[in-house]
């Protein structure tokens, strides 16, 4: 509780062409970013920042290699103890409008001693 921790979030292109002007959103429950700029290996990425205690995040202008993956990584914070659930809305991208399915990862946060 009160300390902070890395989200990332890998993101998959099985199609032979490069998906451009990729995105996503991720609505934080129970926590919220650090605050920066978004890091990771997915180019357009660093065009992307957060301020601190910032809740709602959106992602845009991503580059995704063709059949290959890239990296996004943003800082979290949370006051709430538990295991707290994170959904990303499916990567839509100017090729692909509608997004896949995202996937559930969660958040353990422990009580400070």
């Amino acid at each position: 509780a009160g300390g902070a921790t890395s989200v990332g979030i890998t993101i998959p292109n099985l199609n032979g062409v490069a998906l451009t002007g990729a995105g996503f959103t991720d609505t934080l429950v129970n926590m919220s970013a650090t605050g920066g700029a978004l890091g990771g290996t997915c180019a357009g990425a660093a065009g992307n920042t957060f301020t601190a205690g910032q809740t709602a995040l959106t992602v845009t202008g991503l580059t995704i290699p063709a059949n290959g993956s890239c990296a996004v990584t943003f800082g979290v914070t949370s006051n709430v103890p538990g295991t707290l659930p994170n959904t990303t809305s499916g990567v839509s991208s100017t090729q692909a409008p509608t997004g896949a399915v995202s996937n559930t990862a969660n958040l353990t946060v422990t009580p400070q001693l």
